[in-house]
């Protein structure tokens, strides 16, 4: 006689970073810029730029959707939505005029 045992799966959920530049139009990093990232959970993830407008920010859940806004004091961002399968490295995310 065979006994088979069955447990749930449990969800295994993959995270990665997104990373990137936030730019003034000439293409000029801004520093402390706020890169927010809102899930469709309303998890709200953030990462402030470097001195040169490079941003991460970590444990963003794969196959979410995600509202990416900006926030300077001096400029203004067009809001993104972006969901991930893999890692992001290269969103760059440009002041408007």
């Amino acid at each position: 006689e065979c006994t088979f045992t069955s447990e749930p799966l449990a969800p295994s959920a993959s995270y990665v970073s997104i990373s990137g530049r936030v730019i003034d139009p000439s293409g000029v990093g801004i520093k402390n810029a706020v890169v927010n990232l809102v899930g469709s959970d309303g998890i709200v993830r953030s990462a402030r730029t470097s001195t040169f407008g490079y941003f991460r920010a970590e444990d963003v859940e794969v196959g979410q959707t995600y509202v990416v806004m900006a926030v300077h004091k001096r400029y203004s961002f067009t809001t993104m939505v972006v969901a991930p399968l893999d890692e992001i490295t290269d969103l760059d995310i440009i002041a408007l005029e």
